[in-house]
């Protein structure tokens, strides 16, 4: 019945991405201005609804290992193992711009939670890491004061029309399409928010590090939808556009909400996460500033999921070392 259910939470945030992006772009392709307003935030907050529900839910049932855990470990897939994914698909061309700040502005999100995370703990009477509602209402503002950058980043870079025919779907149809993948995304994550949580709860295994890296996972569906899609559409700019987006509003917006709704406690190796994430932003600032043609090309893209395996591979073996490791 465990897997059944799975399954159906998987299936619903799939379908639910398909839906929102089939109808995302289409709707961009009538209206060509505001693209960031119309494609790249839309898809961002999309993308991030998963780890919003599974934050809150988990928040509220006092495992914040979870609810902090499940964004980051989210964030450190898009950067590594779906940017490497689209780029081996497709590599970036070079004479399409690259979101370059949106990898800065991930690089100065990651030292902000740190810093207030550090900040929570010298706070705390238990000595934990840990993000106050100040935290929260603190990281939901700077992500408020980075959407400007963020549409600076991508505004010259990103999904054209001119790529795919132009839709002949009437826009009440796109925009009830719209609707009807929001609530499968919304449906399916707090399907797999229930499930994860009740087994956590009978089995007492938080620190299980495959089940919630499968966690994470499951959370990064909807980027990882849209990811492939683009990179088959030979728009991998576009993705990177996207992937970054939803790593900057997992690690503001996403904690910020949820620290906001209720304070977040968090675990020791919360810098080495959120070290991990800022690799990922540097790594790929990297290929793109020392790549062939300003790219990042195919043995590039490889190379990130290897980091990712790497990633993994340590995670498993600090649970092996420690009972109070995550991501």
């Amino acid at each position: 019945m465990l897997g059944v259910n799975v399954a159906l939470s998987v299936a619903l945030i799939f379908f639910g991405s398909t839906c929102c992006i089939w109808s995302i772009l289409r709707i961009a392709e009538r209206y060509a201005r505001g693209r960031f307003w119309m494609v790249y935030l839309p898809l961002a907050l999309i993308g991030a609804l998963p780890e919003l529900m599974m934050g809150i839910m988990a928040n509220a049932r006092g495992l914040g290992i979870v609810a902090i855990g499940t964004p980051l470990g989210s964030s450190i897939i898009n950067l590594l193992l779906l940017g490497g994914i689209a780029s081996a698909i497709s590599p970036t061309r070079a004479h399409e711009p690259f979101p370059t700040k949106s990898a800065w502005a991930i690089a100065a999100a990651s030292i902000l939670v740190m810093a207030v995370a550090a900040a929570g703990r010298l706070q705390s009477q238990l000595g934990i890491y840990s993000i106050p509602r100040w935290g929260g209402l603190l990281l939901i503002a700077a992500f408020a004061a980075m959407t400007p950058l963020m549409r600076e980043s991508n505004v010259d870079n990103g999904y054209s029309p001119r790529h795919t025919p132009k839709p002949k779907v009437h826009v009440l149809w796109l925009v009830l399409a719209l609707v009807a993948g929001v609530g499968l995304v919304t449906q399916g994550a707090s399907l797999t928010a229930k499930i994860a949580l009740a087994y956590i709860e009978n089995s007492g295994s938080a620190q299980n590090a495959i089940g919630l890296i499968g966690l994470a996972a499951i959370a990064a569906l909807p980027e990882a939808t849209a990811s492939v899609y683009l990179a088959l559409h030979k728009q991998t700019a576009t993705a990177f556009s996207n992937l970054m987006n939803s790593t900057i509003a997992n690690l503001l917006l996403i904690l910020g909400i949820v620290a906001t709704v209720a304070p977040l406690p968090a675990y020791d190796s919360l810098p080495t996460d959120l070290g991990f994430t800022l690799l990922g932003a540097l790594l790929v600032l990297g290929a793109v500033a020392l790549g062939k043609g300003r790219r990042v090309s195919r043995g590039e893209g490889i190379t990130l999921i290897l980091l990712y395996a790497l990633f993994a591979l340590l995670v498993l073996l600090r649970q092996e070392s420690s009972a109070n490791l995550f991501f």
